[in-house]
């Protein structure tokens, strides 16, 4: 299953009509129905807020994997962060934790 369709099995539990979906994102119907005919992935750079919409995580969203994300889940910032791989994830981590203990004088 991949990113669009998680959002439209989220959608399809959520909202009677597409049209509301559109609606509560700020976006013309046709935008939406562009992302459920995939036509358009315009739909990556608002992953936060269709996540926040649909009640889920940017994490599961992208994967399926249902985690806590270490960033917040708001603007591009965090979307950047997901399309990181583990690898690369974790170096963002540690380096948010050693910013974070300097910060505090630890």
């Amino acid at each position: 299953m991949d990113t669009s369709e998680r959002i439209f099995l989220l959608v399809n539990q959520k909202f009677t009509e597409q049209r509301e979906f559109a609606a509560a994102l700020g976006v013309l119907p046709s935008v939406v129905s562009a992302w459920r005919t995939k036509k358009s992935e315009s739909y990556m750079k608002r992953l936060p807020q269709i996540a926040e919409v649909l009640g889920t995580s940017v994490e599961y969203l992208l994967n399926g994997e249902e985690k806590p994300a270490p960033i917040a889940e708001s603007g591009l910032d965090a979307t950047k962060y997901h399309m990181l791989n583990e690898e690369n994830r974790a170096l963002v981590d540690q380096m948010i934790e050693k910013l974070l203990k300097s910060q505090s004088g630890e």
